[in-house]
């Protein structure tokens, strides 16, 4: 975090320390050779040091912000995807197997567990603030407790025959 490496040295929380860390940082930005690239990440832009930010040091930024509804509803369909979810309708004739082709019933069994398309739809939209990795996680999270209860479920059944 860019924050932490050059902090403002116009702070009244910046130490004596800090402030010549980023000075001897920023002499050494200056004397970086031709075709080398620094990247920096923060999320307080703010509180980098102005002169970090100026031509010639880090003089371009690419702002990334936070997925919007739709780009969260896109980035777990995704992930649900990769991992073996079936995202379906809530309608109950959606898997009735009269009308079904059998490559159809195929892909269907291919997949590992389903889920309610509005349930994905509801996570998306109550997901403010989150970013992939955090819709990873969940989707990691979500995965590992159906692998509990299926194999609680599995242990449950040999207990009875």
């Amino acid at each position: 975090n860019m924050e932490l490496l050059l902090p403002s040295r116009s702070a009244s929380t910046t130490t004596f320390l800090q402030k010549r860390i980023t000075s001897c940082w920023l002499s050494l930005m200056d004397e970086l050779a031709a075709g080398v690239v620094v990247v920096g990440v923060t999320s307080h832009v703010n509180d980098v040091d102005a002169a970090a930010r100026r031509a010639g040091r880090m003089e371009r930024e690419v702002e990334i912000s936070v997925p919007t509804p739709a780009d969260r509803l896109s980035i777990l369909t995704h992930l649900f995807q990769q991992a073996g979810t079936r995202i379906v309708p809530t309608e109950p004739s959606t898997f009735t197997t009269a009308n079904t082709a059998e490559s159809d019933l195929e892909s269907i069994e291919s997949y590992a567990a389903e889920i309610a398309e509005p349930l994905v739809q509801q996570t998306a939209a109550a997901a403010h603030g989150t970013v992939g990795a955090d819709l990873l996680t969940l989707v990691k999270e979500i995965f590992y407790q159906n692998v509990i209860t299926s194999s609680t479920d599995n242990d449950d059944m040999a207990a009875v025959t």
